[in-house]
């Protein structure tokens, strides 16, 4: 199953290639996309009709690595931006906090894709790495050229740590309930 997951990663995006790291499993390379954040639907859209009056499609690259644990699927893939896109964006808009970029800084540099309550509530079993990349990975590197962009994010984002845990409590009650 794993191995069907990463061919079709790699099918979805082929700039990336796969390599075994030891006992991690290790997606990198060139994470290109054509996307487009429909706010009404309140979903991304992969490789929209590209229509030259809808300044919401955005296509982008980032130079990215994925490191995961084939053996173990329930932990986390990390995420890192390692083309230096990052800190132009940083040296651009003069941020002085990367976590306002969600960056985690005490964790090598990873990527917040998510509070991580948001994490186990999709993942509860295991990971799906596919899943994963549509619905985490394509949505922050899309986020973060729309950001690039017009200095915001498409749909909003939660604060970084604790703030961004009790926020996403906050708006999702129902499905967040602590037994």
């Amino acid at each position: 199953m794993f191995s069907e997951e990463v061919k079709e990663i790699t099918k979805l995006y082929p700039g990336l290639t796969y390599t075994q790291n030891g006992e991690k499993g290790l997606l990198q390379g060139l994470f290109k996309f054509c996307a487009l954040y429909d706010s009404i639907e309140d979903r991304f859209v992969l490789n929209p009709l590209l229509n030259d009056t809808d300044d919401r499609i955005i296509q982008d690259s980032y130079e990215i690595e994925v490191m995961f644990s084939p053996d173990d699927s329930c932990l986390l893939p990390e995420v890192r931006e390692v083309g230096g896109r990052i800190q132009k964006i940083i040296d651009k808009f003069n941020i002085s906090d990367p976590r306002e970029l969600h960056i985690n800084k005490n964790q090598n540099s990873t990527i917040c894709l998510c509070p991580k309550p948001e994490l186990f509530l999709r993942y509860p079993d295991s990971v799906d790495l596919v899943d994963f990349f549509n619905a985490l990975v394509l949505p922050y590197f899309y986020g973060l050229s729309y950001f690039e962009r017009y200095k915001e994010w498409p749909r909003g984002s939660y604060g970084h740590g604790d703030i961004g845990i009790f926020e996403f409590y906050s708006e999702h009650r129902d499905k967040a309930a602590v037994d």
